[in-house]
């Protein structure tokens, strides 16, 4: 609204801004708090329901802060490497009950509490869980925008795995070039 009502091009619509801008996650930049020592950060409200409204919702919020990855370790199996699937979510630690709601919601995964950051996040990592309940979820309800792309490489992989091919040279070969 401050845009719209051209109040940015003022000095107070600018530190309005300002004080938007410190009261997110990161902050304000060192060069902006030199810029703009008098800032107060605006109050943000905690949120404090955690019903997931619809599921086109939650596919939405996976779109945007979700994160599909394939784990690539040694192993003493044929193939030398070991690999996971892991779908995960992260949000600031303020958002935490949200996110033990994501545990319940999907009735798998877990919720937890990263101790060096002020953040934390829902992990599923269980095969099953991710093959049964996550990639049947992903596909009904669109993840939108190059998120789906990461996610369709990640379906590739759990078809490997799903297979048993993981445990082979060319298998898991197949899945580090995913």
């Amino acid at each position: 609204m401050l845009i719209i009502q051209g109040e940015h091009l003022k000095e107070l619509g600018l530190q309005s801004i300002i004080n938007i801008r410190a009261s997110l996650n990161l902050g304000l930049s060192e060069v902006l708090k030199t810029a703009f020592p008098n800032t107060i950060p605006i109050i943000r409200p905690l949120v404090s329901k955690t019903e997931i409204p619809h599921h086109e919702w939650m596919a939405w919020f996976i779109t945007g802060e979700g994160c599909f990855f394939i784990k690539v370790n040694k192993s003493r199996n044929k193939a030398s490497v070991g690999v996971q699937l892991v779908f995960q979510v992260s949000q600031h630690i303020r958002d935490q009950e949200l996110l033990k709601s994501f545990v319940s919601y999907f009735n798998c995964g877990q919720y937890i509490n990263s101790l060096k950051k002020e953040w934390g996040y829902f992990q599923c990592t269980k095969f099953s869980d991710i093959y049964n309940i996550i990639i049947p979820f992903c596909s009904l309800h669109s993840i939108r925008g190059i998120k789906d792309k990461d996610f369709l490489d990640w379906v590739k992989a759990a078809e490997i795995i799903n297979k048993g091919d993981h445990l082979t040279r060319e298998g898991s070969s197949k899945i580090i070039s995913i």
